[in-house]
């Protein structure tokens, strides 16, 4: 089972070990979590905790939402892949979350581990105008999965999706896109993507994102002011 993100003051430890959390308390406490130093105390719920935090404005942060739970996460470091940049975003507990462009390629906690990549090494492009077809490579334990190949459908969405958690965004000023399984017997539920045209090109604002049957995520790129 996941277990939420946490955010804490900046530590620079390495080159590739820089990172924040956010410590949070879990829902149904009662009582605040006794920090020390300067971290920052914020609890799951309401959202207004979230949209209160003071946090450092030197810093991108991801609004987390997954089974019901909220948190914030702050970029850590950027490592590579196969020439794609991965942003780094770890946990308290010792789970980490990897992003390419915005997609999930990597979860992995002490019991778990999950890893899609484009089999190509390069994701379809936002311009599309039909759906497209690409694969992916997928490993995973426990159990054996290693480069299982699966294929995706990627298409461009007429309005956006009736119900999100997208917060302080008018979802009609995103292009929305839906991905899905091409393989119906592997019942992975679709994911979903908000992009924003940035003057660096393209940009996921806002997703849903299944990685497994059991495990989605909501993600939306968030600001020390707010929302994206």
């Amino acid at each position: 089972m996941w277990t939420p993100f946490y955010l804490v003051k900046p530590v620079s430890i390495s080159l590739r070990v820089a990172l924040i959390f956010l410590s949070v308390v879990m829902a149904g406490c009662s009582s605040a979590f006794q920090a020390t130093g300067d971290t920052l105390v914020y609890a799951l719920d309401p959202d207004r905790r979230v949209r209160t935090a003071r946090l450092n404005p030197q810093f991108e942060y991801l609004r987390v939402v997954v089974d019901g739970r909220l948190a914030l996460l702050a970029r850590g470091v950027v490592d590579q892949r196969e020439g794609r940049d991965l942003e780094v975003f770890f946990s308290a507990d010792g789970e980490v979350l990897k992003l390419s462009g915005g997609r999930i390629e990597e979860f992995s906690n002490g019991k778990r581990h999950l890893l899609s990549r484009p089999a190509d090494g390069s994701y379809p492009n936002w311009n599309l105008r039909a759906p497209t077809v690409y694969q992916v490579l997928v490993d995973g334990r426990p159990g054996y999965q290693f480069s299982v190949l699966q294929q995706r459908v990627l298409q461009p969405l007429a309005a956006p999706p009736k119900s999100t958690n997208l917060k302080g965004i008018d979802p009609h000023s995103l292009a929305w896109f839906e991905e899905s399984s091409a393989d119906p017997q592997l019942a992975l539920r679709r994911s979903l993507f908000g992009i924003r045209l940035e003057a660096s090109g393209p940009q996921i604002v806002y997703s849903e994102q299944c990685i497994a049957t059991d495990l989605c995520f909501s993600l939306q790129r968030w600001r020390a002011s707010g929302s994206y």
